[in-house]
């Protein structure tokens, strides 16, 4: 019996440790995350974006244990708002197992369901040996890491890092200026405000971004001095979900904050 165990843990950890796409160049795809929003590889290749996918299974057990990682990594580098772009590729099950699955480990990067959202095509076409297998794809459409192993947070971001993914974390502090945002009412329907904690004086504005990393809105760049200020935003043309609010100084990241649009 104790033979048949070491037997089982050796077949498993072989299998993990080879798992990878075997293939070399990215092969674009156009898929759908389980709420139906249409997601197309090369079209976030050529915004000049990294893309880090995480084949997956919702009836994989490291799947599941490797899950909170990859969400970790997703937060440290924008949340899809910066230039890394992070998505999860289900093999076999449908949305509402997806759904049920991303609820369990706290996912809320974009997941796309095996049978009715087009992962397991994808699944097929880069020749996905094992999951969890989680790979990273370069503007060029290079597949440069077959398989970062073990995705664990440290690795996942060291890859991206080396790889020159920008941390956008909404809980880094380094990217915050030591200055804040509050985004009222939240969650909201037709308007928002952002109040800006400003600690030095610069052009400042902000841009709206979706759960994609597209922006759907942008205020007007202006100056502004040292203090608390707020822009408004009419939002009344967006449907509802879960949006990012992107406070830039000087076209640069100052501070990112979670917007909820109600339906």
């Amino acid at each position: 019996m104790k033979k048949f165990i070491y037997l089982l843990i050796f077949l498993f950890s072989f299998n993990i440790s080879f798992g990878q796409v075997l293939i070399d160049t990215a092969l674009n795809f156009s898929v759908k995350d389980i709420y139906g929003n249409n997601i197309e590889l090369f079209s976030i290749l050529d915004e000049g974006k990294l893309v880090a996918i995480n084949f997956f299974s919702t009836s994989c057990g490291p799947c599941g244990l490797y899950a909170p990682d990859f969400q970790a990594s997703y937060e440290d580098f924008g949340e899809n708002a910066g230039n890394v772009y992070f998505l999860g590729m289900c093999w076999g099950d449908d949305n509402t197992g997806v759904a049920y699955f991303d609820s369990i480990h706290g996912i809320t990067h974009p997941s796309v369901s095996g049978s009715e959202g087009g992962g397991n095509q994808v699944h097929n076409n880069y020749q996905v040996m094992s999951t969890p297998t989680v790979i990273l794809i370069n503007p060029e459409r290079e597949i440069i890491e077959h398989h970062i192993w073990e995705p664990t947070h440290e690795n996942i971001n060291a890859a991206i890092l080396a790889a020159g993914g920008s941390m956008l974390g909404i809980h880094d502090p380094a990217t915050s200026d030591n200055s804040s945002i509050l985004i009222y009412p939240n969650p909201a329907s037709d308007r928002f405000t952002v109040q800006m904690m400003i600690t030095e004086s610069a052009k400042y504005h902000i841009e709206v971004f979706n759960l994609l990393g597209s922006g759907v809105y942008k205020s007007k760049p202006e100056f502004t001095a040292a203090g608390t200020h707020m822009v408004n935003a009419d939002c009344s043309t967006l449907p509802g979900g879960t949006y990012f609010v992107r406070v830039l100084k000087d076209g640069q990241h100052h501070s990112l904050g979670r917007l909820i649009l109600l339906d």
